[in-house]
């Protein structure tokens, strides 16, 4: 070990650029001036990304990036940006990391509370004209806050209904919903507006800009030749079909200036991720049978749809193995008994793609594979696929277009998160221990034991504590 440094707050980020080592923690319940492992924090270097009046904005946390000597593990620099409390990798909010930038997004939704106008402004096809003077005058007192007048609506809704049979009251309300749906949708009400701050971690300078919608997750992002490219889903399917949801791709420059914006893109399905290989976006479904649809990003200013592509055998996610040629794809799957599967996709042919080969495990897919796939590594040297499973992690050696089995490697202790080569070793990292593994035997010659941080909590209103070993 060289150095160790404890970082105060919530890990979400590290990396190296540079020459630099990074690292981004959230805090939360902040308060000024900014304090940061002892270092205070100067206003001009303190940021927050700015919505629309009508959004709420729940700005209750502060992100520190920082900036370390990668040999003594001395803080240099520190900048904070005052965002959301919400974790990284899950729906809306992700980090993506492009040569020396970072991206974080955070979405936001509006605050009203819309069933309320709604029921005012389209009550009269629903309900006699008594119920809705009653509704109208709830609505009109200033006495009561709007959550008081949303219980005492829904009282005079449910004594209307009770006279009617169950039947009859479920159909009733049903016919309400799908038209309440319809309205939200159209009023832009709970479509969410998705920040996205970029962080130069070269300068330690951020931009920002932001898109409709929410990201579905941190492959949503690519960037390429100074272009962010983004694709996001408006409106949601607590609201509507997933057939109704409408989908748009926004590119930025390297200024974080907008440069070109699709039509809407309405598709018959969900989206379970997007892949961007070269200037082509994959958009994959959860039925591993549908065509993919193809949307083509190559001009900054104008993205386009492309076309479908009629590939099967994955709807997870999918990894282009430049390896083997432009063409050559995995795509990763869950079968319907929750085992992972894993095909080798020649897309060549865009109407008739060949399944090259494909092989089932006996585990199912790990939550970091679903969600985030960190842990996925293909070694373009040695030919080597690893992939995380429940537990640990399974090695492939991928020879003549088919999986080769070489190696099961468990994790007691914990989910594998992250797969290396140094030399001819294979260094799997689990939350609790590290494996090296001798790549010529796949023996495992080594197992670390990685020392757990205690829980701190600190007077400035934050908790928890992660430690960097060097």
């Amino acid at each position: 070990m060289i150095w160790q440094r404890n970082l105060e707050g919530n890990f979400s980020y590290s990396g190296i650029s540079g020459g630099k080592f990074y690292t981004i923690v959230r805090q939360n319940n902040f308060a000024y001036p900014f304090v940061y492992m002892d270092q205070v924090i100067d206003y001009s270097n303190v940021y927050y990304a700015e919505t629309s009046e009508s959004f709420d904005q729940p700005y209750n946390s502060v992100y520190f990036v920082s900036q370390f000597n990668i040999e003594t593990g001395e803080l240099e620099n520190c900048i904070g940006i005052i965002g959301q409390d919400y974790s990284y990798n899950r729906r809306g909010h992700f980090i993506y990391t492009a040569e020396d930038t970072v991206y974080l997004s955070n979405v936001y939704y509006p605050e009203s509370m819309e069933y309320l106008e709604f029921i005012e402004t389209n009550g009269a096809d629903y309900f006699p004209r008594s119920l809705m003077r009653d509704i109208k005058k709830i609505r009109a007192n200033e006495d009561f806050s709007d959550f008081a007048k949303d219980d005492a609506v829904w009282m005079k809704i449910d004594n209307y209904t009770s006279e009617m049979s169950e039947e009859e009251s479920n159909a009733f309300m049903k016919v309400i919903e799908t038209d309440y749906n319809q309205y939200v949708f159209e009023n832009s009400y709970n479509n969410g507006q998705t920040l996205i701050v970029q962080i130069d971690l070269s300068a330690m300078t951020i931009d920002s800009g932001s898109v409709s919608g929410y990201m579905i997750d941190g492959y949503s992002a690519d960037k390429k030749e100074g272009y962010l490219r983004v694709i996001t889903t408006i409106g949601t399917e607590q609201r509507l079909p997933a057939a109704d949801l409408i989908h748009r791709v926004y590119i930025f420059d390297s200024n974080m200036d907008l440069t070109g914006l699709s039509d809407e893109i309405v598709l018959k399905e969900s989206i379970t991720t997007a892949r961007y290989i070269e200037d082509t976006i994959h958009i994959i479904h959860p039925n591993e049978s549908s065509p993919r649809t193809l949307i083509d990003v190559s001009n900054p200013e104008n993205p386009v749809l492309a076309g479908t592509l009629n590939a099967s055998g994955y709807s997870a996610y999918l990894q282009p193995l430049e390896k083997f040629g432009n063409n050559i794809v995995l795509g990763v799957n869950q079968t319907k008994e929750d085992r992972l599967k894993i095909a080798l996709i020649n897309i060549t042919n865009q109407t008739v793609p060949k399944v090259l080969d494909s092989y089932v495990m006996n585990e199912t897919m790990s939550k970091e594979l679903y969600h985030t796939f960190n842990g996925f590594m293909f070694d373009d040297e040695r030919n080597i696929l690893v992939i995380p499973v429940v537990g640990g992690v399974n090695i492939f050696e991928i020879k003549n277009n088919k999986f080769v089995f070489q190696k099961g490697d468990a994790h007691e202790n914990g989910t594998v998160i992250r797969a290396a080569f140094v030399d001819d070793y294979l260094y799997t990292f689990s939350e609790k221990e590290i494996h090296v593994i001798d790549s010529a035997n796949w023996e495992t010659i080594h197992v670390i034991s990685i020392q757990q941080p205690e829980i701190v909590n600190y007077e400035r209103g934050y908790y928890s504590n992660t430690t960097i070993i060097w």
